[in-house]
């Protein structure tokens, strides 16, 4: 059977795209029929057609940007239901999608690939989400399974690979990793590592830094938090000398710079054991203050394009979202230098767009509804690696 284009018409004749229309509606059926997974992962599930076409009501109702009166009646069905498949894996779309709270989406969907495990969209959807969580570990094993359990029809394995290989074109080229295994160790040594760190386990928790930075040495959260370890087992000056080479390589880096301030004021030989600390999500918080900030001058919420983007950022990034993406058509390239140009003479994010969509009508991406899920799909790339670059302590500009 060939591949389901999900931009393209649906298959039952409603006019609309694909993954507009039935794809929801075919991703239980998916599920059940794929063949039965490796013995590790044997498994029970029932399949509740009614409540599945409820559920996918719901999904279509979204999927055309309708709100009123969806999440209480999501919510209803969890709550009858809260042990299915499909309401869990609704509830990760809703709220990850409309609350926009990523980290919150992750445990249903978890839970929804635990129940049915041959669930593919359920498993795309968990990578994504981890992936913007900015653990990139999990992300791939979630895409990989994705993958593995995918159909021929439902287009589900090239979305995975697409954030796989985006995912390598950043980490490969731009650490000292190999691969995406060698950067997923790293990441769950960095993770023990860290463990350690909050219960106190200081000579534990520096060594397991310390091989972390073996293999990447300027990852500045491990410099960071190696500081506070060598503190607590009495090294003042080996701790200042991380905690200096943490802002040599970030000076943005807060954690960095408050704790060196507590650091100052133990005595060298003197265990200092600080009341709390800043910890591993700088990063990430930072990056949902500032995105919170521009979803104040965003118009839609359907489209989040800021209108204050200036060309220095604007083509700092694309330059970024074109190393991701990958090998892009002449026409979207020249598309593109129009929007820098514009925004270099002066017009905004908003004015740059629309005199570049006059001027290459076939590569536009008209700020209109029926265009939303292109741009937003573009400026994803910008906004999602913008935050994966900084994880990787890689300057975003």
């Amino acid at each position: 059977m060939n591949s389901i284009d999900r931009n393209g018409p649906c298959h039952c004749g409603s006019g609309k795209k694909y993954k507009k229309c039935c794809a929801w509606k075919d991703a239980t059926a998916r599920a059940a029929a794929n063949p039965a997974p490796p013995p590790e992962e044997e498994f029970i599930a029932e399949i509740k057609p009614e409540l599945d076409a409820q559920v996918n009501r719901l999904l279509e109702r979204l999927e055309r940007g309708e709100r009123q009166g969806l999440k209480a009646q999501l919510w209803s069905l969890y709550e009858k239901h809260p042990c299915y498949h499909m309401t869990n894996y609704a509830i990760g779309i809703y709220v990850g999608m409309v609350e926009g709270d990523i980290a919150g989406a992750i445990p249903f969907f978890e839970k929804a690939v635990r129940i049915l495990p041959p669930f593919a969209e359920a498993h795309y959807n968990l990578g994504c989400s981890l992936m913007k969580n900015c653990q990139i570990g999990p992300a791939v094993a979630a895409f990989r399974k994705a993958i593995r359990n995918s159909t021929a029809d439902d287009g589900v394995a090239e979305l995975a690979q697409e954030r796989i290989t985006a995912l390598e074109k950043v980490i490969l080229k731009s650490s000292p990793f190999a691969t995406l295994e060698g950067y997923a160790e790293n990441e769950q040594l960095f993770g023990l590592a860290f463990e350690n760190l909050s219960k106190q386990r200081y000579g534990e928790a520096a060594e397991m830094f310390e091989r972390a930075l073996k293999q990447n040495p300027n990852h500045v959260q491990s410099h960071g938090n190696l500081g506070l370890c060598l503190a607590g087992l009495g090294r003042k000056a080996a701790a200042l000398v991380s905690l200096d080479r943490a802002l040599e390589l970030d000076p943005a880096y807060e954690p960095a710079r408050m704790n060196r301030k507590a650091v100052e004021t133990m005595t060298e030989g003197e265990p200092f054991v600080p009341e709390g600390f800043a910890e591993t999500e700088y990063y990430r918080e930072r990056f949902e203050a500032e995105k919170a900030d521009r979803s104040k001058e965003e118009t839609s919420e359907e489209l989040e394009l800021p209108s204050s983007l200036n060309v220095k950022d604007f083509n700092a990034y694309l330059q970024r979202a074109r190393e991701i993406i990958g090998e892009r058509s002449p026409g979207e390239i020249e598309y593109d230098n129009a929007i820098v140009a514009n925004l270099s003479a002066g017009m905004d994010i908003r004015e740059a767009m629309a005199a570049a969509n006059r001027l290459y009508p076939e590569e536009a991406l008209k700020p209109g509804p029926e265009h939303w899920d292109d741009l937003a799909a573009r400026y994803d790339y910008i906004r999602e690696h913008k935050l994966l670059l900084r994880k990787l302590g890689i300057p975003d500009t």
